[in-house]
């Protein structure tokens, strides 16, 4: 569990970072191994760190996003295209 710790602490960071420097970034846990490129016992550990922390809540869908005091904004793509009109 020591080895799974230690990476965890990096990669708490790195998840962080992300999020910081991305506003508004809405991630499943799935997404987010993906997006970082993390084993899924190193990205869950760390999630749960970020959300016992204070940093990360789960909204809807089991998406984590950013705990502010607002909800975040979702994009429909959907609808996204047809603004878009592509």
């Amino acid at each position: 569990m020591l080895v799974i710790d230690k990476l965890a602490n990096g990669a708490v960071e790195r998840i962080r970072a992300e999020y910081q420097e991305m506003p508004g970034l809405c991630l499943t846990r799935r997404q987010l191994r993906r997006f970082c490129l993390l084993d899924a016992d190193v990205c869950d550990a760390a999630i749960d760190e970020l959300v016992a922390a204070g940093f990360l809540r789960c909204w809807r869908d089991n998406l984590f996003v950013p705990r502010t005091d607002r909800a975040p904004t979702i994009i429909d793509h959907g609808q996204l295209r047809g603004i878009l009109g592509s």
